[in-house]
């Protein structure tokens, strides 16, 4: 079985470089507004190069026009046709006050009908290099560049102005450690944390509410104490301080706790058992950093002080609280 199925992935990846390999495009130079030769001539030359190395045969109109400029449809489709190329790349690049925005449009030689139109603004002269990567994934995939954003070509733009998501809710695990202050927990030592399912909403930019029900535990089982942290539910609000992708955050949580604790002290005499068993309410505060914020994937840390308000033995249930967790769209 495990033979057919490599057997079977081998030939899929063969057909795949050979249909990149048997697919022939033109590329015709940017029509520049505003915009120098020589980033005119750079840009042409970089989206070139980028699609040669998807394995796509990549042809260069400069070497079949005899020194003539063409920039559109109308004669750049009969060139690319007696060439034998598939399709034709035809673009503009346009100055507006500090940004460049490139526009650029793919035919199909066949049916002489566009069949991929992207628009995308360079804010600095070095996202020129990453627009034209972008325009490259799309053009090899036949998908529009809004799909194909990578590290290697998202611009400086969508870096301070991500690109929002096509749905602003997630759903997530986290784990961690609570370290009791003090003889807290009944001495228990540290309590390991599981959240096995909890949804985070962003509102906005900055704001996000997290809720988690049900499954959240905090636990310990050091002999002669136990401790079971049971959080029956979590509410919190977040402030997210940046919308790039790494993004400090602060906030908190309200939650309810059913707390079961037990702790067996052996005397010289007798053998004492303490039993708790306690529904409250407890209070989170803290803040972390979040990471790979404009993906569909988040992965965040974060620290904070917890608390429950009842005091046991006296000596309470409050720690230290340290977790990672992920986040996936839905």
């Amino acid at each position: 079985m495990k033979k057919t199925v490599f057997f079977v992935f081998i030939l899929l990846l063969q057909a795949s470089t050979a249909f990149s390999a048997n697919r022939t495009i033109m590329v015709f130079d940017f029509k520049g507004i505003g915009v120098s030769k020589e980033q005119l001539t750079a840009a042409s030359y970089l989206l070139r190069q980028d699609l040669s190395q998807t394995g796509i045969q990549v042809l260069d109109a400069n070497d079949f026009t005899d020194g003539s400029t063409c920039y559109d449809e109308s004669c750049g489709i009969p060139l690319a046709r007696a060439q034998g190329a598939d399709k034709a790349v035809t673009g503009t690049m346009i100055l507006i006050g500090n940004k460049i925005v490139v526009k650029s449009t793919v035919f199909d030689v066949g049916t002489s009908k566009p069949v991929l139109y992207n628009s995308l603004n360079a804010e600095s002269p070095s996202d020129i290099d990453a627009v034209m990567n972008r325009l490259s994934d799309s053009i090899a995939s036949n998908k529009p560049a809004s799909e194909v954003i990578t590290l290697n070509n998202i611009t400086q733009q969508e870096t301070s102005t991500p690109k929002r998501v096509s749905t602003y809710a997630y759903m997530g695990i986290d784990m961690g450690m609570t370290a009791p202050v003090g003889a807290s927990y009944l001495n228990s030592g540290t309590l390991n944390n599981l959240d096995a399912l909890m949804f985070s909403f962003e509102l906005n930019d900055h704001a996000m509410l997290q809720f988690k029900p049900l499954l959240g535990f905090s636990w310990n089982n050091s002999g002669s104490t136990n401790v079971l942290d049971w959080r029956i539910m979590d509410i919190g609000g977040y402030y997210i301080s940046s919308i790039e992708n790494i993004s400090p955050f602060v906030g908190g949580s309200v939650s309810l706790h059913l707390l079961n604790m037990s702790r067996t002290t052996n005397g010289s005499l007798y053998t004492t058992t303490e039993n708790y068993n306690r529904t409250d309410i407890g209070l989170f505060l803290g803040g972390g950093v979040m990471f790979f914020r404009t993906a569909s994937v988040h992965l965040y840390v974060e620290a904070g002080y917890q608390t429950i308000f009842d005091r046991f033995d006296g000596n309470g249930a409050q720690g230290i609280v340290c977790n990672m967790g992920f986040l996936f769209k839905i």
